[in-house]
């Protein structure tokens, strides 16, 4: 509903108390903290526990945040108590990918308070994003969507101005 309809609807509702979840422990409880992290986890998984990113490699993304890198497994093992290490598809349990979505908000730099900026370029940096245009654009418009959902439509000023210039555009009213 908040991105428009999406391919796996079910599993996007399935995994609504995952999110929620997410975002409590995380602290992002505000609407703009709230958008930021799931406009980041819709364009990392598709909102999706259970995604993963193609290829072979043992350290690739899993889960709805899309945890990659041996480091970032060690750390998040080290931090959660969880044996990523020896059996990374735990990063595919519902309760894991919740914890971990929350772990790597919270550990990549507080992404709390560049979502207080409504500053989603901050939020791609701290989370390693590459720069690419079309992927920025659409984290973006997913941002502006939700914080457009979850203000009822009365969108904060901020950074919001730079999204634009850079060529995303808020929802229409």
């Amino acid at each position: 509903a908040i991105f428009g309809p999406e391919p796996d609807g079910a599993v996007a509702a399935e995994n609504l108390p995952l999110l929620n979840l997410a975002m409590v422990q995380s602290g992002a409880v505000t609407p703009a903290r709230k958008a930021a992290l799931l406009a980041t986890l819709h364009g990392a998984s598709g909102l999706r526990h259970d995604a993963v990113e193609p290829g072979s490699s043992l350290w690739r993304g899993r889960g709805l945040v899309q945890l990659t890198g041996r480091g970032d497994y060690r750390r998040a093992a080290r931090d959660l108590g969880v044996d990523l290490l020896s059996n990374p598809d735990l990063a595919l349990d519902p309760t894991t990918s919740a914890a971990l979505a929350s772990w790597r908000w919270t550990v990549a730099g507080n992404l709390n308070v560049a979502a207080d900026r409504l500053d989603m370029a901050a939020v791609g940096i701290a989370l390693g994003h590459p720069p690419r245009p079309q992927d920025d654009l659409a984290r973006c418009g997913d941002f502006l969507r939700a914080l457009d959902w979850f203000t009822g439509g009365h969108v904060p000023a901020g950074k919001l101005g730079q999204l634009a210039h850079a060529g995303a555009q808020p929802p229409q009213q």
